[in-house]
């Protein structure tokens, strides 16, 4: 506890101590869970090789502990490595189908770097059909069809995603890719309107601020708005002082 404790404050060598603590006084179940906790530590501190062959030393492997191997694997660049251990925990460890769409998304992320686009899809499109899909399924499939100018794709993704435009885990994400989306359209008025409706709603959000800035700096030869970008962007980072991070 102390060590999760000292994680979520950012003391991470404290946590790191902690950790390597309870690894050394901890038995049976319990020191499984002291080295998946360091092992996701390591991954932090960008210790990709120990964190590796901690996970390895885990006898009775979970969900949290398979997909902690297969991003240790991912940061140290052994990527065939990792999509076996996305693979492993997605058919043995997880019975979530919401887990398991985040998994796919995780899977399609190395297809499309190795195999291209009709295997990233392929992996997208099990995940947004599953029976609670993962927003980063969605979110991923647009960025696909935006990505390759695939308008059909792009234009199905974003009709399933305006269902979760309100939530608000998926503000920023829905504000991005919708102004995206009608950017690569040729739609601006669109795009900033629909941006700022989403800024209306939520004038706390930092994050969505953020976009409008982005976007209006974008058109800004279309419509020069350097002042509305830059007021934008003071409001972001006044409110990001305390709720975000907008760097």
């Amino acid at each position: 506890m102390l060590g999760i404790l000292k994680e979520r404050m950012g003391l991470k060598m404290g946590a790191s101590e902690a950790f390597r603590n309870a690894l050394n006084l901890s038995r049976g179940s319990h020191r499984d869970l002291a080295r998946s906790n360091y092992g996701r530590l390591l991954v932090e501190l960008n210790k990709y090789p120990q964190a590796v062959d901690m996970f390895n030393k885990i006898e009775a492997a979970t969900f949290n502990s398979g997909s902690g191997l297969a991003l240790a694997h991912f940061k140290d660049r052994h990527y065939k490595e990792s999509y076996e251990a996305y693979e492993m925990t997605l058919h043995w460890l997880s019975d979530e189908p919401h887990f398991q769409s985040d998994l796919l998304v995780a899977l399609a992320s190395m297809a499309y770097m190795f195999e291209g686009e009709e295997a990233a899809k392929t992996l997208l499109f099990q995940s947004i059909q599953l029976e609670k899909p993962s927003p980063w399924g969605f979110y991923a499939t647009l960025s696909l069809g935006l990505l390759h100018n695939d308008l059909n794709l792009a234009e199905l993704v974003f009709n399933e995603l305006t269902v979760m435009k309100d939530r608000k885990d998926c503000l920023q994400h829905y504000a991005v890719l919708s102004g995206y989306f009608y950017l690569l359209q040729g739609n601006s008025r669109k795009a900033i309107c629909e941006v700022s409706k989403i800024v209306h709603r939520y004038p706390e959000q930092a994050g969505v601020w953020l976009t409008l800035s982005s976007l209006l700096i974008r058109l800004q030869n279309e419509r020069s708005p350097s002042n509305a970008a830059a007021k934008c962007a003071q409001i972001a980072m006044k409110l990001g002082q305390t709720n975000m991070d907008v760097t």
